[in-house]
């Protein structure tokens, strides 16, 4: 019979703190992070165990420790630090408290405070060491001068329980006494990271980062742990601060092309898992040093004002308009620009290219989801230059005509481009025919708004938000103009330095033709900065569409038939006219190429492959045993073929070409 790696028995707690001579906090765990609340709570607990009945305990729940070869009554904590730690300084604020009403208690509350032997100034449990000097003063100066309130959670707690202990300082060692816990010591060779998982999977979830960190150094030696930890893993977080999760899965989306894996609970961990499924001492270094290295550059991402280069400055703080969506790919360039792998202007051309086809694809309503991990995919398969970009890009037409009538999407960003100015100017939007115009509004000085018929009244109101009606003004200057009449308005754009504003102050009216005519001119610049990229690696690329981005109609519309011209399926050419038989050509493709995985993605949802034909419907035998439901409208197949092609990594390597009449 074999022995088992884990030991598992029920112990009395305050005679474990006791026994053991050190309580080491490995430098993977998180540091110490309990607030009063949960502090209060576990003395509230302590408390009920004092008055429960003689011979009743309070379980406190398992703490996990490793033995530290060699040694005797030394652990390695793996799990339960948070309670150790706390209960350490419930003993040291009971220490003091007892210190002159009863010394003898005292004394053997000190026992489970100090590391033997006695006279050493060591305490016995060991925190990290950020966090060292805060228990040593508190264990061995605890009549120092205090840290600022927030400053230290060990402080901070302390004091806590030495406010609150004074009254019934002997009652509250009596539940101490009361309290007992399950001790888990895994023996060497025990798979420590799969019984830490275990522990939480059914309390507060442990955020991603911190079960990458402990997955990162938990099989290290303790010498390798605290290099990596102090090399690598704090510089990173540093760099990542508060954003550390975020980095995490946007590092893995740039790495795996896929961002479907890295959603829901701890989904970045399980795809970090499985991108490193063995960190070995020998390598762990090198994949830390490229961890610090993306991280450096997320960073400068996240507070571009880190970076020294003028221009590429500007450039992520514009990238910075529309949040962390496409952090992945830029990443991804980011990296081969400081590489070498792209020049600085290449760099920057990129940074501008990818502002203009996500805000193009804004513009005219198109999804960014996905976009950023496709781009990704396209960039690890073919290099530069990214495949796509110019396909991806609604065209010049169709942004023209969107601008016209819709709001503008980040139209701070793009009114201070327009006017070729830095986007933290201080200026604000105003609207030249305002939002709210009151019963006395004018244009022209002559007519008035309450006068005007409700379908010029409703004109006026569907350009409010366009291009043409927005200016960027001087907040004080903006504060005045307020919603006041267009003539009334000219002095305030009079004294604008703003040369859009001072332009205006040369128009005697404002009303729908004026603002129709400034959008268009404004829609020539917008294009002029937010060019479509071009495409050279297909004929007529600029009316493919994504089948990302097919549009779904409901029911079997007039057209279906013949909606497509044709289909382009990863470079080849599919004659195929509608969804109904495109679905069906994808997914017959696909049981032909990637059986195992097609049957795995429809146990997964249900269908649309069936062993049998399962009720009376429409169906299509698969070669082999397998048939394929065909009873879904045309919407729903679409979204049947967009769902199996992004799982199996390949939807941005489809393209449908509309027919004309479609």
């Amino acid at each position: 019979m074999t022995a088992t790696k884990v030991d598992a028995s029920a112990v009395q707690t305050v005679s474990w703190l006791r026994s053991q001579a050190e309580i080491a906090v490995p430098v993977y765990q998180r540091h110490y992070r309990w607030d009063v609340d949960r502090c209060r709570q576990l003395l509230n607990d302590v408390r009920a165990a004092a008055d429960s009945a003689v011979g009743e305990v309070h379980f406190l729940g398992s703490i996990l420790a490793t033995a530290v070869p060699a040694a005797t009554a030394k652990s390695v904590l793996i799990d339960g630090q948070q309670r150790v730690t706390t209960l350490t300084l419930l003993v040291a604020a009971l220490r003091d408290t007892l210190k002159e009403a009863d010394p003898e208690l005292a004394s053997s509350l000190q026992e489970m405070l100090v590391a033997p032997p006695a006279g050493q100034e060591a305490t016995k449990l060991r925190p990290h060491e950020g966090r060292q000097n805060e228990l040593t003063d508190i264990v061995f100066n605890p009549a120092r001068d205090c840290r600022e309130p927030g400053e230290s959670a060990l402080e901070d707690n302390y004091r806590y329980f030495l406010g609150e202990v004074h009254r019934d300082a002997v009652r509250v060692y009596r539940g101490l006494e009361r309290l007992e816990h399950v001790m888990i010591t895994l023996a060497e060779g025990a798979n420590a990271q799969q019984v830490f998982e275990s522990l939480n999977s059914t309390s507060v979830p442990l955020r991603d980062h911190d079960l990458v960190h402990n997955y990162v150094l938990m099989g290290l030696s303790y010498d390798v742990q605290e290099q990596i930890e102090r090399d690598y893993w704090v510089p990173l977080e540093l760099n990542a601060g508060e954003f550390t999760d975020q980095f995490l899965r946007d590092y893995l989306i740039r790495l795996t092309g896929r961002d479907s894996d890295v959603r829901g609970e701890h989904g970045v961990y399980q795809v970090f898992k499985s991108q490193f499924p063995r960190l070995l001492p020998e390598s762990i270094r090198k994949h830390a040093a490229e961890w610090l290295s993306y991280a450096e550059d997320y960073g400068n991402l996240l507070d571009p004002s880190r970076v020294n280069d003028d221009e590429i400055r500007t450039q992520l703080g514009y990238v910075n308009t529309f949040g962390t969506a496409m952090y992945p790919i830029v990443m991804a360039v980011y990296r081969d620009y400081r590489k070498g792998d792209i020049d600085r202007d290449t760099f920057i051309e990129i940074l501008e290219q990818l502002q203009a086809l996500y805000l193009r694809r804004m513009v005219v309503g198109e999804t960014r989801d996905h976009l950023a991990a496709q781009l990704c995919r396209r960039l690890s398969k073919y290099g530069y230059p990214i495949r796509d970009m110019g396909r991806r890009s609604p065209s010049d037409e169709r942004v023209r005509n969107a601008l016209k009538y819709r709001h503008v999407p980040h139209v701070g960003y793009v009114l201070h481009r327009l006017e070729g100015l830095t986007v933290h100017s201080g200026l604000q939007i105003e609207h030249i025919f305002p939002q709210t115009p009151t019963s006395s509004w004018t244009g022209n000085g002559e007519r008035i708004w309450s006068s005007m018929p409700e379908e010029e009244q409703a004109r006026y109101q569907a350009l409010v938000d366009t291009l043409g009606n927005l200016v960027l003004l001087e907040s004080h200057l903006n504060a005045g103009a307020s919603n006041r009449s267009f003539i009334d308005k000219h002095s305030y754009y009079t004294d604008s330095a703003v040369k859009s504003a001072k332009a205006l102050a040369d128009h005697a009216t404002w009303d729908s033709r004026a603002i129709e005519k400034r959008t268009e001119e404004l829609i020539g610049q917008f294009l002029k900065i937010w060019p479509r990229p071009s495409d050279d690696h297909i004929e007529d690329a600029e009316h493919l569409v994504p089948l990302l981005e097919a549009e779904k109609k409901p029911g079997w519309y007039p057209g279906w038939k013949n909606e497509f011209s044709y289909v382009m399926y990863r470079d080849e050419i599919w004659e195929e006219h509608n969804l109904k038989t495109l679905y069906n050509h994808v997914f017959k493709r696909l049981w032909a190429t990637q059986r195992a995985d097609l049957l795995a993605y429809t146990a997964m949802n249900a269908g649309p492959v069936h062993a049998t034909e399962e009720w009376p419907s429409q169906w299509d035998a698969l070669e082999g045993s397998h048939y394929l439901f065909m009873g879904l409208g045309p919407q729903y197949m679409l979204a049947e073929v967009q769902r199996v092609l992004d799982e199996f990594g390949i939807a941005d390597e489809v393209f449908v070409k509309y027919a004309i009449d479609s």
